[in-house]
């Protein structure tokens, strides 16, 4: 029986000591390998990942850092963002026997590996960041063993911009991605969840805000050499609402109290002409000045925007009261002539005073305010300031239900 035990523990000793022993030698085995085991010694860079018919999936995601500037007289926008992009390479494997979700690969051994060929099509200018090694990264995944690349980019990427409604206007950019070389027959680019990611806080543009960056798919087909062919393509759209307030209180508050005080000349006497003229001049020059100083802003467009009629209509209403002035000092004229040369016969008040009483009341009243000198002074008081109040209502309605309309028919055309 004693020697029964004795065997039993000498062979639960024995396994023990084997199994420690194989423990040792899978960590061993098990540690992380170096870059050049991962990449195997026949690694071709030059020759893609694709088996057989079937495309490669490659899921592309952007995450949006910053905006760093909107020119509007460049037709472009700079962003700061990081490119992420994943696909499978069969060639290169995760090892089994290591239970960590991922292996970081050196930023060296990038260039060693086949990369998407993925570009923008709207790009201007582009830039690495290279401080103080190259900011990029490159996992080789357990799951599937998908490689995952990611790299900080900064871009200026053309816009087309639309001023119709300048400045309530709300700016549509689009980020164009897709394979240079290959078609959707070879590669088939897809957005991976979220798509698009930006954080609004930090996106802080001069005279913009960054309302939303929505992911959307812009696949085509084009003709080539007599084949049809289909073209995998991902964009990314940026919304940039125009700051209004900047505008309210640098253009439109100013130029309507431009155009008010130019009213207020028809309280002053018509036979003040230097008083009167040179407030009518100063008021006009001083609208045309800051007209000219917002078209400076923008580059040169063969439409009319909504700033355009705004300061068109109140340079016209600065410009119809010097109009309305001549006018005045003409019928000042005629009447003070008339009163100082005109000789009545004898028993003339009283014919004509009996025909104003054979009149109406309102007859009455407007024959005798025209015959006083400041009869268009005193018309206009009440005409100026009603038309300008009821071209500021027409005005807003109009294109507070046109930035509306529009905003739909973006939304609708990016759907």
């Amino acid at each position: 029986m004693v020697l029964h035990w004795r065997r039993l523990v000498g062979l639960l000793c024995c396994t023990v000591s084997v199994l420690s022993a194989a423990t040792t030698a899978n960590s061993t085995v098990c540690e992380r390998p170096p870059p050049d085991q991962l990449i195997p010694a026949d690694y071709d860079r030059r020759v893609a990942p694709f088996s057989g018919d079937q495309a490669l999936p490659v899921h592309l995601s952007v995450w949006v850092v910053a905006v760093t500037s909107v020119s509007e007289l460049q037709s472009d926008f700079s962003v700061a963002l990081y490119l992420r992009l994943k696909w499978r390479d069969p060639r290169i494997v995760f090892p089994t026997c290591l239970r960590r979700p991922f292996l970081l690969i050196e930023t060296g051994e990038i260039d060693r590996l086949w990369l998407p060929d993925v570009y923008f099509v709207h790009d201007k200018k582009s830039s690495r960041h290279m401080v103080v090694r190259r900011n990029a990264a490159l996992r080789l995944n357990r799951e599937n063993s998908t490689l995952y690349f990611s790299e900080r980019l900064t871009l200026t990427l053309r816009c087309s911009f639309d001023f119709e409604l300048f400045p309530m206007d709300t700016q549509v950019c689009e980020m164009i991605m897709e394979p240079y070389a290959y078609d959707k027959q070879f590669m088939d680019l897809r957005f991976e969840n979220p798509g698009i990611y930006f954080n609004n806080f930090k996106a802080r543009i001069a005279q913009f805000q960054l309302l939303r960056v929505l992911p959307g798919n812009c696949s085509y087909t084009y003709l080539y050499q007599g084949t049809q062919l289909r073209q995998s393509c991902l964009r990314a759209v940026f919304f940039f609402q125009r700051a209004f307030n900047y505008y309210l209180l640098q253009m439109y508050v100013p130029s309507m109290l431009i155009v008010a005080i130019s009213f207020l000349g028809f309280w002053v006497p018509v036979n003040l002409v230097p008083g009167r003229i040179a407030l009518s001049i100063t008021t006009l020059l001083t609208l045309a000045t800051q007209s000219q100083t917002v078209q400076r802003q923008l580059p040169p467009v063969s439409y009319m925007k909504a700033s355009d009629v705004w300061m068109f209509a109140c340079i016209l209403a600065v410009f119809a009261t010097l109009v309305e002035f001549t006018l005045s000092y003409r019928h000042y004229d005629r009447r003070l002539v008339s009163e100082q040369s005109a000789v009545l016969p004898l028993g003339q008040p009283r014919r004509e005073q009996r025909s104003l009483h054979g009149g109406s009341s309102l007859r009455r009243r407007l024959t005798l305010a025209s015959r006083s000198p400041h009869f268009v002074d005193n018309v206009s008081k009440i005409l100026f300031p009603v038309s300008f109040v009821l071209f500021n209502i027409i005005y807003w309605l109009y294109f507070t239900a046109s930035q509306k309309k529009k905003h739909l028919e973006k939304m609708k055309y990016i759907a």
